[in-house]
């Protein structure tokens, strides 16, 4: 419950017409001259909070054609206009920077996913969706498209820092690269295809230094080392995680 400043009563939270038929204020002039952060309750906040969220979900579920289309030709028109793109981008940005907006929507999936069903059909869309071609052609479309964008680039950059120093020596890397003549089998693993996770897995059991898999690939590509398909039949629309590291185009065979 919230108090009124004026009358002292409490309430769920302090409505327009109390305080304007009461103790004639509009809410802008009250919240004002009491120097008030909220005129609703906490208790009331939460409730509002979960039908907020249950109806976000159900959002446009019901809608006949002609009115997605009518809906869809609104939002057309509003992002056109830069102050309500600025306005709306900003209030999003600002309600996950408090933390508010991060917490109940982990709430809200956690309750989703812990529904063994809900789990289920999402797995098998989710493998429906990425095993087809037109995901992986769109998926290909969209990486080109991203790597183009400096910003983009500046990010994948602070993020992965292909370009530092490595902390293995160069003995060490040829090493590495040789490994690569062998089948995977022959140090333990089941698999009779290399990819960077095994590499980096071995160079971790052997060195108990950490790399993630896009540095692999760039010290590997560094020294002359080739991504190649597993198959000489494979489609070019496979994923760089069916192809294996072979083929070495160094100066010479480590």
């Amino acid at each position: 419950m919230i108090e009124c400043k004026i009358c002292h009563k409490t309430y769920k939270a302090i409505s327009h017409t109390h305080l304007f038929f009461v103790h004639n204020y509009t809410q802008a002039e009250y919240i004002k001259d009491f120097k008030v952060r909220t005129i609703i309750s906490p208790e009331t906040k939460q409730i509002l909070s979960k039908i907020h969220m249950g109806n976000i979900s159900r959002f446009g579920q019901k809608w006949s054609p002609r009115e997605y289309e009518f809906h869809s030709k609104n939002q057309k028109k509003l992002w056109k206009n830069p102050q309500y793109k600025k306005k709306f981008v900003r209030a999003i940005k600002s309600a996950w920077k408090t933390g508010t907006m991060r917490e109940k929507r982990t709430e809200y999936l956690k309750e989703k996913w812990s529904d063994p069903t809900y789990r289920a059909e999402m797995s098998e869309m989710s493998r429906r969706k990425q095993g087809g071609l037109e995901y992986r052609r769109w998926r290909k479309r969209l990486m080109k498209k991203l790597w183009r964008t400096p910003s983009f680039q500046r990010k994948m950059a602070k993020r992965y820092s292909p370009g530092v120093d490595s902390p293995l020596i160069e003995e060490k890397w040829l090493e590495v690269v040789s490994w690569l003549g062998h089948s995977p089998v022959e140090f333990g693993f089941k698999d009779a295809h290399w990819n960077l996770e095994r590499v980096r897995d071995l160079i971790f059991k052997k060195w108990g230094i950490h790399f993630h898999h896009a540095s692999i690939g760039y010290q590997f590509r560094k020294r002359g080392c080739r991504c190649v398909p597993i198959d000489p039949n494979d489609s070019k629309d496979y994923l760089p995680s069916h192809h294996r590291f072979t083929t070495w185009i160094g100066p010479k065979n480590p």
